[in-house]
């Protein structure tokens, strides 16, 4: 983001007032910034103009209260200084679901934001841009749920007018039966868009960006420097029963999370644009900030046979004692609150060098990167209430601190073979930090929580050319992709923790497998006449594990992933593993997009019809064993007519 390493998340809730953006596939790191396996996808806003005063105006709305405000001008105080002003106001009603137990309250998410680029040119040689953001994104949105709705089990605040725990049937009937008084929320289907929870999920995102690129005409070279300072504090609250299990009864988690980062980054490059060409460049990035959670943990289900019963004091439970009835024994984490602290502390240094050659229609370009890469990993657990211990650290001491020293970089290769048809291939190595896992459960083995680095070497060769005088355009390649312990998530892991500290439960692992990726792409778009445009890209890419060991749930101990039968771990380690040579993410290997418009030039009015077409074939999930359908989505526009004004 104006060639810095950012937050994804603060980046993508305000596009405004953008002069370019950029899709690069591929290893990338190589010139700039971090290294990237897949790619990378630059975005740079617009710079005010010195010579003139311009801007512009425009406003969105929707029939379903959705609207988007765009502003964005330029205001040169002369030819040396200048400033540009952008702002965004934009709102919706985010998943659209109504929450029936709150009123029929909405979801909706608010966005506003600022941006102001100051531009200065103290000589003809030396241009600096100095920019500010201001991001304030307030979201609420509701989890959708589908269902008949339930009758609650009794709960202590029929008893005794607080709403702390559900009772088992096992304690007997009378005021222990079904309430059939109170339910979780009526039946809703899924055209309902409804949901049920007492209380709402609302993330709310404050974030600064402060950045300053500057360049330096040295004649023979240019020297370029950008540096920022970015601060984003991401305070996000949830009721954790969704489902309304507990009417009446909050149960909340509350997660804050900074991105506090200083980004520095010299370049240093030859402007020659024929023959040898070469550039140097020096990296720095620093990552602080303390990442907390605090949610409540309590339990509220127990299977609990009579023989179980004993008699425990009822102010162990903080309850008074009811005559003629046995209290049931509870667990340690009855009324628990866990609190967990997550430092973050990252450095990365890096040094680049490359080479250019370029001679008439050939051009060669390739180069490499040395990069250190320091962090350290602690996360600290407190627990209250019916267990009180802690700070407890969880990553276990030789886990906690990293280094890294990666050699990275790549080597292209392009050649026109006429002024319409170019020829290219390219070759990436690539490297990605491994993980830690800050929240796993307590004494499972040490590969489920920390991951080994990944690396990849990519090939890729193609072609680029037009045709019709230009009129069409297209471009055909095919990639090669092998990476060493690819690092992906496992959602919803059954594990088994050792007899010393005894917990079992579904959890999601980061984890490292073996996988090559190959497969073709292309592209065709064109200008038919001077009225009528067209698009057509399609691709097969074949992503698979390489016979990789992975966490799995194999509940019938076959060894591949299945769901059969009550959770159970086949092994003697803490999940269940499982030999893939299945794919690597839940997508299908062909998808197709295509689109089209059709203009109608009326004097100073063109209305235009325009279609957008995806396609996804159907494909069978293998981890959730699920077969999802085949999916083609049309969307069609028309615009009657647009007039423009200009002086």
């Amino acid at each position: 983001y104006n060639e810095i390493p950012t937050d994804a998340q603060t980046v993508y809730t305000a596009i405004y007032d953008i002069q370019q953006i950029e899709v690069l596939r591929g290893p990338q790191g190589l010139l700039r910034g971090l290294s990237a396996p897949a790619g990378s996808i630059t975005i740079a806003t617009r710079r005010p103009s010195f010579s003139r005063a311009e801007g512009y105006a425009q406003l969105t709305g929707t029939t379903r209260d959705g609207y988007n405000a765009q502003l964005g001008a330029s205001l040169p105080f002369s030819d040396r200084l200048a400033l540009r002003v952008a702002l965004l106001a934009d709102g919706n009603r985010g998943n659209n679901v109504v929450n029936v137990n709150r009123n029929n309250e909405r979801s909706r998410s608010s966005t506003q934001s600022a941006r102001l680029t100051l531009g200065w040119k103290p000589s003809d040689s030396v241009t600096a841009y100095l920019t500010y953001q201001y991001l304030h994104a307030d979201n609420r949105q509701f989890q959708q749920v589908v269902g008949s709705g339930a009758n609650p089990y009794g709960t202590y605040s029929t008893l005794f007018g607080t709403p702390l725990i559900f009772l088992p049937p096992a304690f007997g009937g009378g005021a222990f039966a079904p309430n059939t008084a109170v339910r979780s929320g009526p039946a809703l289907t899924p055209s309902s868009y409804g949901a049920v929870a007492d209380g709402a999920f609302r993330s709310i995102n404050n974030s600064h960006i402060v950045n300053l690129s500057t360049e330096a005409d040295l004649g023979s070279a240019m020297l370029t420097f950008t540096g920022a300072h970015q601060f984003s504090k991401i305070d996000t609250r949830r009721d954790l029963d969704v489902t309304n299990a507990l009417p009446g009864y909050l149960q909340v988690s509350n997660v804050i999370s900074p991105y506090v980062v200083d980004t520095a980054e010299l370049r240093l490059t030859s402007k020659n644009s024929e023959g040898l060409a070469w550039g140097i460049g020096a990296f720095y990035t620093q990552q602080k900030g303390v990442t907390t959670v605090n949610q409540d943990a309590s339990q509220f289900w127990y299977p609990v046979a009579p023989g179980d019963l004993v008699n425990l004091p009822w102010a162990a439970i903080g309850q008074p004692q009811i005559p003629g009835f046995t209290p049931f024994p509870l667990p340690n984490t009855l009324g628990i609150n866990t609190f967990v602290n997550v430092p973050v502390n990252t450095r990365t240094w890096s040094f680049n060098a490359n080479l250019r050659y370029k001679n008439g229609p050939l051009t060669i370009e390739g180069g490499l990167r040395y990069t250190i890469a320091r962090s350290v990993q602690t996360t600290q657990l407190t627990l209250t209430g019916a267990v009180n211990s802690g700070p407890t650290e969880i990553i276990p001491a030789a886990l906690q601190a990293r280094t890294d020293r990666p050699i990275t970089g790549g080597l292209n290769i392009s050649y026109a073979v006429m002024p319409t048809l170019n020829v290219f291939a390219a070759y990436g190595h690539s490297f990605r930090a491994g993980s830690t896992g800050v929240s796993t459960p307590a004494g499972i083995s040490n590969d489920l929580i920390r991951t080994n680095p990944e690396k990849s070497d990519s090939f890729e060769v193609g072609i680029k050319g037009s045709a019709l005088d230009r009129r069409i355009n297209y471009t055909l390649s095919a990639y090669y992709q092998i990476l060493d312990n690819y690092l992906s998530l496992f959602p919803d892991i059954y594990y088994r923790a050792p007899a010393a500290q005894p917990s079992t439960g579904f959890f999601q692992f980061n984890y490292n497998g073996d996988a090559t990726i190959k497969g073709v792409e292309g592209t065709i778009d064109g200008r038919l006449n001077d009225n009528w445009d067209f698009g057509l890209s399609a691709s097969y890419t074949k992503a698979r594990y390489k016979n990789a060991l992975l966490p799995c749930n194999d509940f019938a101990g076959t060894g591949k992933p299945n769901q059969t039968g009550a959770p159970a771990v086949t092994g003697s380690g803490n999940v269940s593993y499982c030999r893939s040579n299945g794919p690597l993410a839940e997508v299908p290997d062909f998808s197709l997009t295509a689109n089209t418009e059709l203009r109608f030039p009326m004097g100073a009015y063109t209305p235009f019809v325009r279609a957008l077409f995806s396609y996804r074939p159907s494909f069978t999930s293998e981890r959730v064993q699920y077969t999802y359908q085949d999916r083609e989505l049309l969307n069609l526009f028309v615009e009657i007519g647009r007039a423009s004004c200009r002086e």
